[in-house]
């Protein structure tokens, strides 16, 4: 039964790709698109004027 091997093979291949790159590649991409995406260091990281909701001394004229 060589040629249900070969297709269990290859469905192995369909479903580890997606898998691997979900679990490899998708967690850095995210943490690099919440520091501020391309161009910006880690070290430039947000300031707290940036954030949505505002902070409750900027709101209040504090």
């Amino acid at each position: 039964m060589p040629l249900l091997r070969d297709f269990g093979a290859i469905v192995a291949l369909q479903r580890g790709h997606p898998l691997a790159a979900a679990l490899v590649i998708l967690p850095p991409m995210l943490v690099w698109g919440d520091t501020g995406g391309p161009g910006v260091g880690p070290t430039a990281a947000r300031s707290a004027k940036d954030t949505w909701p505002p902070a409750v001394g900027v709101v209040a004229g504090k």
